[in-house]
């Protein structure tokens, strides 16, 4: 693809052509009457991307680091990859900030492996409840094989439900579940039941979780569940 992204500022167009490049080859992006929410589950790359891992496992796919041509060529793609995902994310190129693997479970889970051989009983490990699985999964097992606490920054849902997009109710989770089956019997003859999340971990609820005694925090940017993104900034600052 032509686009150029070697500067992410004032790229507007070459972004959204990366993107239509992305969800074009995939045929269920189009599809009438469905949304594909799934994305996270088997990330679509531009067929940039495709062609680049094809290429270098056509052409340089070697032991890294051996000295011979073939291995220098692979070594220097490997490396130009981290590069571009530290400048992406706003690490120093080369600096060991970044690691590659096969998925975010994967690596989530190997560094809470590493973790769970450096805490110990007196030490806290704070997770978010909407964290995905793969976010919390880890954590909580660290805390489990270490002996350290485990203390859950909990999620405040209360859904409220509607039939026919008119709009929802503001009751109770109680009084809201009782009035879910008539709007599930209106959505079964062809209306619509539109379940909302008002709200999710509350910023403040962390603080009163935050010792002398912690040592992760584990915390999730965009809810996988309810769509919600975090202010990672704002809650660094306030809690750091």
């Amino acid at each position: 693809m032509a686009a150029d992204m070697s500067s992410i500022d004032g790229c507007t167009t070459e972004l959204e052509a990366v993107r239509h490049d992305a969800r074009g080859a995939f045929a269920y992006f189009s599809a009438p009457r469905l949304a594909f929410m799934e994305n996270a589950g088997g990330s679509q790359v531009p067929r940039c991307v495709a062609d680049a891992v094809r290429d270098h496992l056509l052409h340089d796919c070697a032991q890294l680091g051996a000295g011979y041509d073939v291995s220098n060529r692979s070594t220097s793609t490997v490396d130009a990859a981290h590069d571009a995902v530290a400048a992406l994310m706003g690490a120093p190129p080369g600096s060991g900030h970044v690691a590659l693997g096969p998925s975010s479970s994967q690596l989530l889970a190997a560094l809470g492996g590493c973790y769970s051989r450096l805490l110990g009983p007196g030490d806290e490990v704070v997770v978010q409840e909407s964290c995905h699985e793969a976010n919390a999964g880890p954590w909580v097992r660290c805390a489990e094989s270490s002996g350290a606490t485990l203390r859950w920054w909990r999620t405040d849902v209360t859904p409220s439900f509607s039939s026919g997009g008119s709009g929802g109710g503001g009751g109770s989770a109680a009084d809201n579940a009782t009035s879910a089956s008539s709007d599930a019997a209106a959505a079964a003859a062809g209306g619509r039941l539109w379940v909302s999340f008002p709200c999710a971990s509350r910023p403040g609820r962390l603080a009163a979780l935050l010792s002398e005694r912690t040592r992760v925090v584990a915390v999730t940017h965009v809810s996988n569940l309810l769509g919600g993104v975090a202010d990672l900034r704002a809650l660094v600052a306030t809690n750091a």
